[in-house]
């Protein structure tokens, strides 16, 4: 597993009258589940930034260091 990043600055997230958190995920498979049930029935929409091809990989890794997103970055495997 990779070690966490750092935590939310609270100075920061007041400036942006926000609220940083930092939390670890473990998925198991009742959890998601139960978000593809939330997904499917249109309770949930999940954040997207942009989708690219698996051939763009590295490009896609490389923009979790360097950029900002509003969303995940997700990797097309196949048709």
């Amino acid at each position: 597993m990779r070690p966490p990043g750092p935590a939310p600055d609270p100075r920061e997230a007041e400036i942006h009258s926000a609220r940083g958190v930092f939390f670890v995920v473990r998925p198991d498979r009742a959890g998601l589940e139960s978000v593809t049930r939330l997904i499917e029935d249109g309770l949930l929409t999940p954040a997207v930034d942009r989708v690219l091809p698996l051939a763009d990989g590295r490009a896609a890794y490389e923009a979790l260091a360097r950029e900002h997103r509003r969303g995940k970055i997700v990797l097309h495997i196949s048709d």
